[in-house]
Order: structure tokens, then C-alpha cells, then sequence
């Protein structure tokens, strides 16, 4: 599997600062995550924000016709279901399935809630952390809506070429695990 060259990628992110990472490990408890399982499915009600510490997280959504769309893969250092923070009664959004094993922080809602309403700075260190994660995500819904499945694949690919280096194994494998396309077309687009 190609899983290992996710973990490897190059990123152009700014880590976030020590005093949020010991704001959030400070209101975490570290989960063991399990190939296949779920931190939560969409719909879910949503109780718990996660960082991950090792692994890789697949975040999908079901379409109408229940086909999986595969919206973002999570690695270290990623924080996932962060959109329910001061939202009564939220609910997952999206569903987020272990692709990798390895260990998550997870933080309940509320005690990051309070924390972050005593923490002025550090509020608007996580509002900024959070958006950037979010701009990336909102790129690539644009790229498929204004460019179609076909403009959509070559930022993709761009994107991953960027991220991961040109490595035709990992293209292979995200092609085959995002499913519905044969190999030969996508190789001569």
C-alpha cells in the first residue's frame, strides 16, 4: 500500500504554536484507531473534535444515490469534525473512516469550548488553523463545480504532485481506492 507517501507528504502549512498544541492535548485523551473503523458517521450527534496524532482518516460523504464521495484524507496533525464547535445540538456533517491505524487526540466539544473562551489569542490562533483547513477543502468543491470531473482530476492531480512529490505508485493507489475510473483512461488525460 501507498499509504506511507501520504504520511510523508511536503506541506506548506505553518505548524500551529505550542500554546495551542498544549491547549488542545490538555483537553484530550489519546485514542487507539483501528483500519476500517469510524470516529463517527454523518448524522451523528457530535460530542468530540479529533487531532490526529498518527494515522490517516478518509472524510466522505454518502451522495443522494449513496455512492462514496471522498473529500479530504486526514494525516498528523490534521483536526477533523471541527465544525461543530458553539453549535447546540450538532451533528456530524461528513463521516470519517480509519484508512491507517494509529492514534487520535480527542477533545470533547464543550471543555474546548470553555477553554477557548478564556484564551483570546489562542481563539483566534484555532479560528485561523481551522480556516485554512476549510479554504482547502472549499478549492476543491470549487474546482469540481466549476471545472467539471475532468478540470476537478487535473487539480488534483496537481495538488498531489505538489503535496507528495510526482509519484505514479500513490497516483495508481488514490485513483484505484477513490474508485469508478479505469486506470488507461485517467493515465491518457
Amino acid at each position: 500500500m501507498h499509504s506511507d507517501l501520504l504520511l510523508k507528504a511536503r506541506t506548506n502549512e505553518q505548524p500551529i504554536s505550542h500554546e495551542l498544541q498544549e491547549l488542545l492535548h490538555s483537553n484530550s485523551t489519546v485514542r487507539k484507531i483501528d483500519k476500517d473503523s469510524f470516529l463517527f458517521h454523518e448524522g451523528d450527534p457530535a460530542n468530540e473534535i479529533f487531532v490526529i496524532k498518527r494515522g490517516l482518516v478518509q472524510i466522505s460523504k454518502l451522495t443522494a444515490n449513496g455512492k462514496e464521495m471522498i473529500l479530504r484524507i486526514c494525516k498528523e496533525d490534521d483536526i477533523v469534525g471541527e465544525l461543530i464547535l458553539f453549535i447546540d445540538d450538532a451533528t456530524y456533517l461528513l463521516s470519517a473512516k480509519v484508512i491507517e491505524p494509529g492514534e487520535v487526540f480527542v477533545i470533547r466539544k464543550d471543555q474546548l469550548e470553555q477553554a477557548l473562551t478564556t484564551n483570546n489569542a489562542l481563539t483566534v490562533e484555532f479560528m485561523k488553523w481551522t480556516s485554512q483547513h476549510m479554504r482547502k477543502f472549499q478549492t476543491k468543491i470549487r474546482d469540481l463545480l466549476l471545472n467539471g470531473k475532468k478540470g476537478a482530476l487535473y487539480s488534483t492531480l496537481i495538488r498531489l504532485s505538489n503535496s507528495y512529490g510526482p509519484s505514479q505508485p500513490l497516483f495508481h493507489w488514490l485513483l484505484k481506492i477513490a474508485g469508478g475510473l479505469p486506470r488507461l483512461p485517467i493515465l491518457l488525460l
